[in-house]
């Protein structure tokens, strides 16, 4: 960590909110639980379903009951709408968990402990899931019983590809194809962040989000012009979010092995990490063609295209 950029870019403030990664582990021992461990899953691909709008949904079997996930890296929480037909019993938080996303910031005040929790031929034991409102906005709309989180995500190397929708949890062999890719360091935080190739511009990495938005006090904007100025709605698992400050014409983003332009990207106000100015997040169309890797025991974000 001592010779990474963000030591340079990045104000005191804001490295404190980034390494105030796990979140979910302060919960469990709040709640004097055994954190959720991970470390004996096994490497296999999962077919994934992609919606309408371009979503990512695994099919995520508690307690022997189907639930639909949305696959949500930008969640900084999983979270589950409860089904009447599985048995589990509501755990009342001592204190009310802040969870920022699209909407606003809200409180949640229960949770419930899973036991089995299955994925593909995985299982996991003690997983805690946060619990939404059952008229969840999204929810309702995506047709989900759930988000799959990065408090999850983030502890498992995994990969999604566009082509046939998969979803890959893998290991050091498994691994080899993408050492020789040029890779972006990916930040221990709430959620992915990396820094663009000229290590000028916080970057997060939101595959629960369709489209891809930059935020109003990015510096990208200056002498940008604006396709539009008009009210952009946003839904997320916090409600609607309304923008007045319209949408930007076109932006490119450059990785050490891609360039990738965006259009028509939405100015937003919405704050992912606390105290911590994102300035671009992208969405799931920049996994069009591609190979989405998150190696988290190595801290690298890959983008593999063949």
């Amino acid at each position: 960590m001592t010779n990474s950029p963000i030591k340079q870019i990045l104000t005191p403030q804001e490295k404190k909110s980034v390494y105030e990664v796990d979140l979910h582990k302060k919960i469990y021992q709040m709640m004097g639980l055994e954190n959720v461990d991970l470390s004996h899953i096994k490497p296999e691909t999962i077919r994934l379903k992609r919606n309408f709008w371009n979503l990512y949904i695994m099919t995520i079997k508690i307690n022997n009951v189907k639930h639909r996930f949305l696959v949500d890296t930008a969640s900084q929480l999983s979270l589950i709408k409860m089904k009447k037909n599985v048995n589990l019993q509501e755990l009342q938080l001592d204190k009310r968990v802040k969870l920022n996303g699209f909407g606003k910031v809200t409180n949640l005040s229960k949770a419930v402990l899973v036991d089995d929790f299955s994925f593909g031929t995985n299982q996991a034991k003690n997983v805690l899931l946060f619990i939404k409102e059952e008229n969840n906005m999204l929810f309702n709309l995506l047709q989900i019983d759930g988000i799959l989180g990065w408090d999850l995500l983030s502890k498992i190397d995994f990969s999604i590809q566009e082509a046939g929708n998969k979803f890959t949890i893998f290991d050091e062999e498994m691994a080899k194809k993408f050492q020789k890719i040029p890779s972006s360091y990916l930040f221990p935080s709430m959620i992915p962040i990396i820094f663009d190739s000229n290590k000028k511009r916080i970057v997060g990495i939101d595959l629960g989000a369709n489209k891809t938005w930059i935020s109003e006090k990015s510096p990208i904007l200056v002498g940008n012009p604006f396709l539009t100025e008009k009210k952009v709605y946003s839904i997320g698992v916090n409600g609607i979010n309304v923008d007045k400050k319209g949408l930007l014409k076109e932006y490119e983003l450059k990785l050490p092995n891609i360039k990738q332009n965006f259009k028509k990207l939405s100015i937003s106000s919405t704050e992912f990490v606390p105290n911590t100015n994102i300035d671009l997040m992208v969405g799931t169309e920049i996994c069009k063609g591609k190979e989405i890797v998150f190696f988290n025991s190595r801290n690298k974000f890959v983008i593999y295209s063949k």
